[in-house]
């Protein structure tokens, strides 16, 4: 058996390598808390594995006086078996010590690493080509990561042109209405306009909406230059009307954002949108996992931090990393200053 030897200071800048998918007992993690046990302190030590298919469990360890070690008491030790081992890839653990009256006293994440088991012999690559597919990965993870830092700029700036239009369009959103949101296609024919005082209306019929539902109108450049004059919305129950003094000269359509409180048909299509806190004293070993209710490790959700909390967050690299039931895990660049952050999440 391998046996592996970690510090519990070690673990927030370290991947533990767990071995090889469907390996049963073929190496040990051992990991030294004796740092935890200051003067007075007393408790017991768990491990919590998140794998890399999202579920979550308390793994099966023990201390390593069990085992005859040298200060064997301030060691959990934590033997990897085929339950272990049933998940490739990339997940989590956090080592966590427990007071006398089951109190939560101090813990710390490390990141983990399964390998896959092959189904058939392949050739072993060279060491020519290994170096040749590191540099090629480093080449992806710069662009993936330039990439990244562009969309969340563009993101930022959509949203601060979404918050300006609806200021200036007086979309208020009443207080204590349900956090709800979506979004409607639409397209109006040029034919589609009707003469009324004033100039001229469309109806679109959006039975999901009502009176109180709140809309933003979002055309691309190509759309909007066939505008002559600006286009009005009007939300009803199961309508929105636009109105214009000037019929465009083509053909338009694009894309309504509505939020607020909307009627009982169609509200399955809709994402719920909630916030989160990351508090200032939450964070151990730069992660630090709150309570989502209803999140489950599959399903697809959009995690952004709050616009006023937007700029600080991303100086402070703080970013989701894992979703389990009910809970998201964050990871931060440095926690010893960091604040209290908020963070969006659409899509529960």
């Amino acid at each position: 058996m391998n046996i592996y030897k970690y510090t519990v200071g070690e673990l927030p800048n370290i991947i533990l390598p767990l071995g090889v998918q469907g390996e049963n007992e073929a190496r040990q993690i051992q990991i030294d808390f004796s740092e935890w046990m200051t003067e007075g302190v007393t408790g017991y030590p768990e491990i919590k594995v998140l794998t890399p298919g999202g579920t979550l469990y308390w793994a099966t360890a023990h201390r390593g006086d069990e085992d005859g070690l040298e200060n064997g008491d301030k060691i959990i030790c934590w033997t990897l078996r085929n339950v272990d081992t049933g998940e490739s890839g990339n997940g989590l653990i956090r080592v966590i010590l427990f007071g006398e009256n089951n109190e939560r006293l101090k813990s710390m994440a490390a990141r983990t690493y399964l390998a896959p088991e092959f189904d058939e012999a392949i050739e072993p690559p060279v060491a020519a080509d290994i170096w040749a597919n590191w540099v090629d990965q480093m080449g992806v993870n710069a662009a993936t990561t330039q990439s990244n830092a562009y969309v969340a700029s563009q993101a930022k700036d959509a949203a601060e042109g979404y918050a300006i239009a609806i200021k200036e369009n007086r979309l208020d959103l009443i207080e204590g209405l349900m956090n709800l949101a979506t979004t409607q296609e639409f397209s109006i024919a040029t034919t589609d306009w009707e003469a009324v005082t004033g100039g001229y209306a469309y109806t679109l019929n959006v039975p999901i909406i009502t009176e109180d539902t709140a809309a933003l109108l979002h055309m691309d450049d190509t759309n909007a230059a066939k505008c002559q004059a600006c286009i009005e919305m009007e939300t009803g129950d199961g309508t929105i009307t636009f109105t214009t003094d000037t019929i465009p000269t083509g053909d338009i359509s694009g894309t309504l954002f509505l939020q607020g409180r909307f009627a009982d048909a169609g509200l399955s299509n809709l994402s719920v949108k909630t916030t989160v806190t990351l508090e200032d004293d939450g964070w151990e070993g730069h992660m630090q996992t709150v309570s989502v209710p209803g999140m489950t490790a599959d399903k697809t959700v959009i995690v952004s931090p709050t616009p006023s909390d937007y700029d600080y967050a991303m100086s402070m690299g703080v970013r989701c990393i894992a979703q389990g039931e009910d809970t998201l895990t964050f990871a931060c660049s440095e926690d010893a200053e960091i604040e209290t952050v908020q963070m969006s999440v659409l899509g529960l």
